[in-house]
């Protein structure tokens, strides 16, 4: 799969993403049973899911920055597989560094965190986090004339309505 890790340097502004790069990775699966999940999901209708990652991106991060405190660096790891208006529930893992200062005292015992300190001097821990997401179905039978997701069942087939798609059948 692709591996797209974006860092983001500041919380505020939104789009001041600073650095962009693609990575392939080998066989490696992300273990999301070590991260934590935002409170907050994000929803899309299967004909408004994003197409790419660009178009989550600046969503991702501004969850990131309104859910947490104390962010400094986002890295948005993304498969890539997920986004493409597959019907279900999603998740995207992210590693958020935040200022040590801004997490609870509960969440600094816990083993696990990466810890250090910035180039500011400031003692920062990187955690990881899961932002969920679900694209809901639509019915592609009943989308209107011109609709790219509009069925391509052509007469006298029957569209059919399924889980994240559609299927022609034939009455006869």
């Amino acid at each position: 799969y692709i591996e797209i890790i974006v860092h983001k340097m500041k919380a505020i502004p939104l789009f001041s993403i600073l650095l962009l790069s693609l990575s392939v990775a080998k066989n490696q699966a992300f273990d999301q049973n070590e991260c934590e999940t935002l409170k907050t999901s994000l929803k899309y209708s299967q004909e408004d899911a994003p197409q790419d990652i660009s178009g989550v991106l600046p969503v991702i991060v501004e969850r990131v920055n309104r859910e947490l405190s104390g962010v400094v660096d986002v890295e948005v790891q993304f498969t890539g597989s997920d986004i493409h208006r597959r019907v279900g529930r999603h998740g995207i893992r992210c590693s958020v560094t935040r200022l040590l200062s801004a997490v609870s005292i509960q969440d600094q015992d816990i083993e696990g965190y990466e810890r250090g300190v910035d180039d500011f001097g400031r003692d920062i821990v990187r955690q990881c986090f899961i932002v969920p997401f679900t694209i809901l179905d639509i019915d592609e039978c009943e989308l209107p004339v011109g609709n790219s997701l509009r069925h391509k069942c052509v007469d006298p087939s029957i569209c059919i309505n399924t889980q994240g798609g559609y299927e022609c059948i034939c009455p006869f």
